[in-house]
Parts: C-alpha cells; sequence; structure tokens
C-alpha cells in the first residue's frame, strides 16, 4: 500500500522536475548549517541555465507547438500508439487543439476562447491550452462574457461554462441541427444559428427555435453590443444572404452573389462588414446606405472566413492560404505574415481585444491548428497548444489529477477531461501537491506558493523570500516547500504564510515527498538525500552519487530517488542502495504505486520497474519528460513542448 503522501498528496509519489535552469537561489545563512558547496553542478544542468537545452531539442521532434501533422483534421488528434510492452502501449495526447478550428472569441488580451473538434480552448495571453470538452460533437462555435462561456455545434449542441468552473453543462437547444454561431448580449440574452436558416434565442427559461427551414445555412453572427435586444444582430451564410431582425420577425437580404458563402461578418458605428468565399467583402457604410461590394486588392482571391476589428478604420479579414486583408477605412490592402507557419494556413477564426490603454490583440487561428498574431510590427505564428513544459502531476482523492507547468500554466483532468485552471500568475511552475483537506498547492519562480480551496478560491500565500521553489508534498497536516540554496518552508494547510525551517544544507532541493510511514524526505544536487523523521534537523542519508537527485516516490518503506546518470536509488531508514545507473541518462521524475515505478527523463526516456531491475522502454515522443504519475490502470508521463503521453495498462 502506498502511503498518505503518495495516494493523496502527490498521486503515487510523483515528481516534476524543472529543478534547475534559473539563477539565484537563496540560502538560508541565519538558519542552514554547512552542507554541500553552493550553486549545482556542472553538465547539462549549467547549458539549462543558459539556454533551455531542452526547448530546442524538443522543436522539430515532436513539434508540441503546432505541427499539423499530428492528425488535427480528425477530433483525436493524437500521435499514433507506440508499443511498450504486451498488453499496453503509448500515446501522445494533445493539450491543446485536437480536431478543426472552429470559432474564436478574445474577451481580454489575457483572455480568449476558441472551439476545437470537441474541444474548447482557452488563451491566457501567453498561450492555448485546453478547457474541457462538453461532450462528442464537434464544436463549431463560441461567445464568452460576464464570467460565462457558451459554445455551439453539431447536432443542436449547446454548452455552458463558468470561467471559474471545471466542467461543462449541456443545454437543451430544441433543435437537432447544427449550430455555427453563438453570440450575446449577456450570459441569459444569447442567439445562436445554424442549418436550414435557424436562430435559436436563449432567454431565463432556456433557448427556443425563433426560426427554421431553409435550403442554405447560417455560418456568423454579430451583434452590436450597444444596441440591446434582437435588432442589433447580423448573420450571414450561404448564397451571399444576410438574415437581421425587424419589425418583430426575421428577415432574409441578399449583400452579396448567389454563388458566394458569406463566413464572416461585424460592424463598428455604423459600418458593417461581410467577407466571404472568392475574396468577397461587402460592405454597408452607414445605416442608410445599401450593401455594396468592394475589392479586397488580393489578387489571388482567396476566401475568406473572418473579419473582425478595432474600429470603423482598422478592420481586418482573414482567409485561405494565410489571406491577411486589412481596411483602413478608405481601402483594404493585401499584408503579409511573417510566421513561417502561416503562409499556407486556411484562418478560420479571428479576434481582437484591448484593455484600456494597452497594446491590442489581434489573432486568427488556422483551420487545422495554430494560426498568427500581432506582435505589434508583425503578423507572427501563435500554436494552439502549451509550449512550455508541463513539470508537476499530483491526484485527489477524487481522482482528478493536477498538473503544474511553465508561465502559470495548471492544470485538472476531471473524468478522463483535461482542462487548463487559471490561478492569475505568470510564474514558472515546477511542483503540485495535494493536501488532505482536498487543497492544491502549486510552487514556482520568485516565491510562488499557490492553494486552491475544494470551492474554487485560489489564494496566494506569503513566502519569506523570493527564493525559486521547486518542490512540495503535503499530508493531512502540514505542507512543506523546498527549493534554491537548501530553502525549506513549512506551515499548517490553513496558513497564511509559511515559515523557514532549517535544511542543514545549502545544496538546491529539488523534490520533497512523504513515505508511507509518512516520514518527510528532500533530495537535490549532488546526491543530497535527507530524511526528516521528527521537527529537527533532517538527517542526511549517504547516496553514494555526486550527481544530482531530481525526484523521489514512496515506495515501499521508503522511497525511490532518481537523478543524473540514470541513477535510480532505493532508500529506507537504513540507508540507500542503487538500483540502476546509466551514464549519459538524466532521470528528472519517478512515481510508483504498490509495486510499479517508473522513472522518466530525457528525450522521451522512461524506465519501468520489473521487480528485478529497471528497465528502458519505448516513447511516443523525444521530449524531455519531467514527471510521472501511476493510476489503478493508467500511466500518464509530463515534460516540455506541452508534452504530454499515456498508458493504459491491461493489468500489472
Amino acid at each position: 500500500m502506498l502511503g498518505f503522501e503518495a495516494r493523496w498528496g502527490r498521486g503515487g509519489g510523483l515528481r516534476a522536475a524543472r529543478r534547475w535552469g534559473r539563477l539565484g537561489g537563496f540560502a538560508w545563512a541565519g538558519l542552514l548549517l554547512a552542507g554541500a558547496a553552493c550553486g549545482d553542478e556542472a553538465g547539462p544542468r549549467d547549458v539549462e541555465d543558459v539556454a533551455e537545452v531542452g526547448d530546442f531539442v524538443d522543436d522539430g521532434v515532436d513539434d508540441i507547438a503546432g505541427d499539423a501533422a499530428d492528425g488535427f483534421g480528425d477530433t483525436g488528434g493524437d500521435v499514433a500508439d507506440v508499443d511498450a510492452t504486451p498488453g499496453a502501449s503509448w500515446r501522445a495526447v494533445s493539450l491543446g487543439d485536437v480536431g478543426q478550428i472552429g470559432g474564436m472569441t478574445l474577451v481580454a488580451p489575457d483572455q480568449g476562447y476558441a472551439v476545437s473538434g470537441p474541444r474548447v480552448l482557452r488563451w491566457d495571453g501567453r498561450s492555448w491550452s485546453a478547457w474541457g470538452q462538453p461532450g462528442e460533437a464537434r464544436l463549431r462555435g463560441v461567445w464568452a462574457g460576464d464570467g460565462v462561456v457558451v459554445a455551439v455545434g453539431d447536432d443542436g449542441t449547446v454548452a455552458r461554462r463558468a470561467t471559474d468552473a471545471l466542467g461543462w453543462t449541456l443545454e437543451a437547444s430544441g433543435t437537432p441541427v447544427d449550430l455555427h454561431a453563438v453570440w450575446g448580449q449577456g450570459p441569459e440574452t444569447l442567439w445562436a444559428v445554424g442549418d436550414q436558416m435557424t436562430v435559436l434565442a436563449r432567454g431565463e427559461d432556456g433557448w427556443s427555435v425563433e426560426k427554421t427551414g431553409g435550403s442554405g445555412a447560417l455560418l456568423a453572427l454579430w451583434g452590436d453590443p450597444q444596441v440591446a435586444g434582437a435588432g442589433s444582430l447580423l448573420a450571414v451564410g450561404t448564397g451571399g444572404r444576410l438574415v437581421r431582425y425587424e419589425g418583430g420577425e426575421w428577415v432574409t437580404q441578399q449583400i452579396a452573389a448567389n454563388a458566394v458563402t458569406l463566413h464572416g461578418v461585424w460592424g463598428a458605428g455604423a459600418l458593417r462588414v461581410a467577407v466571404g468565399s472568392d475574396a468577397t467583402v461587402t460592405v454597408k457604410a452607414s445605416a442608410g446606405s445599401p450593401w455594396q461590394g468592394q475589392s479586397s486588392n488580393d489578387t489571388s482571391a482567396r476566401d475568406l472566413f473572418a473579419v473582425t476589428g478595432a474600429a470603423a478604420d482598422d478592420v481586418a479579414a482573414f482567409g485561405a492560404s494565410g489571406a491577411i486583408v486589412r481596411f483602413d477605412g478608405a481601402k483594404w490592402s493585401v499584408v503579409a505574415a511573417a510566421g513561417p507557419n502561416s503562409a499556407g494556413a486556411e484562418l478560420v477564426a479571428g479576434g481582437f481585444a484591448r484593455q484600456g490603454l494597452g497594446s491590442p490583440t489581434w489573432m486568427a487561428l488556422g483551420r487545422a491548428g495554430g494560426g498568427v498574431r500581432w506582435s505589434g510590427s508583425a503578423w507572427v505564428d501563435v500554436a494552439t497548444r502549451p509550449t512550455a513544459a508541463i513539470t508537476g502531476l499530483a491526484a485527489a482523492p477524487d481522482g482528478t489529477l493536477w498538473a503544474s507547468g511553465g508561465g502559470g500554466l495548471a492544470f485538472a483532468r476531471v473524468g478522463g477531461d483535461w482542462t487548463s485552471v487559471e490561478l492569475g500568475t505568470s510564474a514558472d511552475l515546477h511542483d503540485v501537491a495535494v493536501a488532505g483537506d482536498g487543497s492544491v498547492w502549486w510552487v514556482g519562480d520568485g516565491g510562488t506558493v499557490l492553494r486552491r480551496e475544494a470551492d474554487g478560491a485560489v489564494t496566494q500565500v506569503a513566502t519569506p523570500v523570493p527564493a525559486q521553489l521547486l518542490a512540495v508534498a503535503a499530508d493531512a497536516q502540514q505542507v512543506v516547500v523546498a527549493g534554491k540554496g537548501g530553502t525549506l518552508l513549512t506551515g499548517a494547510l490553513d496558513a497564511t504564510a509559511l515559515t523557514p525551517r532549517a535544511s542543514g544544507t545549502v545544496a538546491d532541493l529539488r523534490d520533497a515527498a512523504f513515505d508511507a510511514a509518512g516520514t518527510l524526505w528532500l533530495s537535490g544536487a549532488f546526491g543530497t538525500l535527507l530524511r526528516a523523521p521528527g521537527e529537527g534537523l533532517p538527517q542526511a542519508v549517504p547516496s553514494g552519487v555526486g550527481g544530482g537527485l531530481n525526484g523521489l516516490a514512496a515506495f515501499g518503506d521508503g522511497v525511490l530517488a532518481v537523478g543524473d546518470g540514470g541513477v535510480v536509488l532505493r532508500a529506507t531508514g537504513d540507508g540507500a542502495t542503487v538500483l540502476h545507473e546509466q551514464p549519459g541518462l538524466f532521470l528528472y521524475g519517478v512515481g510508483a504505486a504498490g509495486d510499479a515505478a517508473l522513472a522518466v527523463g530525457w528525450n522521451g526516456a522512461i524506465l519501468r520497474w520489473d521487480g528485478q531491475a529497471f528497465v528502458a522502454e519505448a516513447a511516443p515522443t523525444q521530449a524531455v519528460l519531467e514527471a510521472v504519475w501511476l493510476g489503478a490502470d493508467e500511466t500518464i508521463a509530463v515534460g516540455r513542448g506541452g508534452a504530454l503521453i499515456e498508458r493504459v495498462e491491461a493489468g500489472r
């Protein structure tokens, strides 16, 4: 049986291993005893401090950030399974887009949503990541406002989610037709459009069909945010048609040639713009003027799929083969994108947002994933998957699996569905743990310690210095945090601030774990291995190795420790024994459950304990793996470039 920490606090003793790569660690000079020399060992870890070797090693290997060759056109989007051992196989899983991109909306420069196959994505100002999957139907449109997100899709699917919730709720739409777009004036006042010229409306009593029946489809919907009621709405679609609400009924109007499919509509002030196939642009300049076609000045006549803007004289439309055309109030001009991946992209969704007097955010996403973003001087590539490292995993008693990552990334897996979680930080997060009271803890750069309560409230817990914090462990009574320069902090689970505890070393502490008996273990640079059976000074356990020990997991009556040189140690109160060594290999994470154990590391390295020795397994990635979790019938490993691989077990 696993100990309390292994089962609750660390999901089987797992460990994230981004244990280096930042300078400026703090030593508790007045509290710590002299131990190992300051600083990290020489070797690849020092290269990481300067150049983040793993980040560019990953590029071109599995290209998790945006390689369209992964099969984004289907709803799986996963790399093909790679056989590992009989009865089990690993596969790579996307933490971002998983299918064809549909609509998107930007609420603010640091908040946006898009749909990808059956999944919703969230933009946090730095990257796109998975934000849950309401069901199996393909989603095509999304709207967000006032703390609520609504997505629509095939078979009349309508899904709703509060921005601080972990899951989606499906709503009865009253129609079986495919829905393509949704727009709202608030969480309870929304409209959606779709096939058969269908228009739906949502009020306090739910959704109702306001118009349906026709040979075409409505593909895009826009409403004037300054005008209340359905009279502000414009919907466009096939046959060059526009539908609007006038005099108590929905009226159809021809605004482009019958052969044209209109894919996008938008407005500002008195200006209204619709775009579509064959570079079609049709404009209504004022309330009293008719819709008139305008030249996009695109000699390639590429199809246009989306239009958005900042003002009547600052509009952008996006389309096939990376088409970007801008309107300055007088004419349209073709703009070239700087990003190499966007030249052939079919840009199907566009968004704009500005907050206060800050820089505007312009973005367009491609049907197969990825897209372009305005950098302030050029249109550059943007990925629709996380590109930062995923650094830690921890399981909760209710089955929720939590993850930490770079740039403030945090994830929860609820019922097999991954969703990013907003924590209100952009700091790199290096580890995560779940405490006995169900609270979730993350630690990271700049002394960052965050606690998420069961009700979703997130609190920043104060720390005495801004040290780089690399590890966190928790049990039923306390949380323990470790980091650079021998930093060791402790506190009660409801503490508003953590207090320092002497560690007895100035070596960087890279992991912390409780064993089955509730004893705290710490590992770190220069083979540092500490055991703290009580409140006193942690006791050094001779490891017999000089390289860093990067990861810990409760195992049997002690722990497993992994590190540089492919080292795997088994340690108990009686000492440490080397189970595996492999020069040139760097192991960063280890997990255990019962008598099963797994270690992961550099370039997709996976070692499995077979009861006698650790043996290598094939992985479907060459990304650097930083943490691993073992469940009853599955195993998950995570790493750099947003890598996540999973394996369903045929039995242990």
